[in-house]
């Protein structure tokens, strides 16, 4: 997950910005449930900020939804890096990291054991398996070197 912004935001032409000033950017958040949003929630109290504290100034239901506000103007959302990469690469939304927040989360490939999986699906887990960490570096590459 990562913060994005408008870049013309006064903290797009910043890497990194401290907690306090995370907590003053008006934020568009993702619907009650969305798994971000709980991440998110959760890696806030981590670091001892409630709820409370932050500058909601929206809740909108989908992902979509909170990039179209951030490009807007109206303020900043946390959102998954994945969902947001070709508006980051376009230069429509800028990803900004916040000093001591880990907003990292795990991912989980579900399988119904009572199934056989096909051999597709077989071969699809072996690849994702034995290729994920060179797939998760090409992209982190190719988003850090975005225009």
């Amino acid at each position: 997950m990562v913060l994005v912004l408008h870049p013309q935001h006064p903290f797009a032409a910043r890497k990194h910005i401290s907690i306090e000033e995370f907590l003053t950017i008006p934020l568009i958040m993702q619907q009650k449930g969305a798994g971000v949003r709980e991440t998110f929630l959760e890696s806030l109290k981590a670091q001892g900020i409630q709820p409370e504290e932050l500058n909601v100034l929206m809740e909108l239901g989908l992902q979509d939804s909170a990039k179209s506000a951030v490009m807007a103007g109206f303020g900043g959302a946390v959102i998954s890096r994945l969902g947001g990469v070709n508006e980051i690469a376009a230069g429509k939304l800028v990803e900004i990291s916040v000093e001591d927040l880990d907003f990292n989360r795990p991912m989980y490939l579900c399988v119904n054991r009572t199934l056989p999986l096909s051999n597709l699906a077989m071969d699809f887990l072996r690849f994702t398996e034995s290729k994920k960490d060179q797939l998760i570096a090409d992209y982190l590459r190719a988003i850090n070197h975005a225009p």
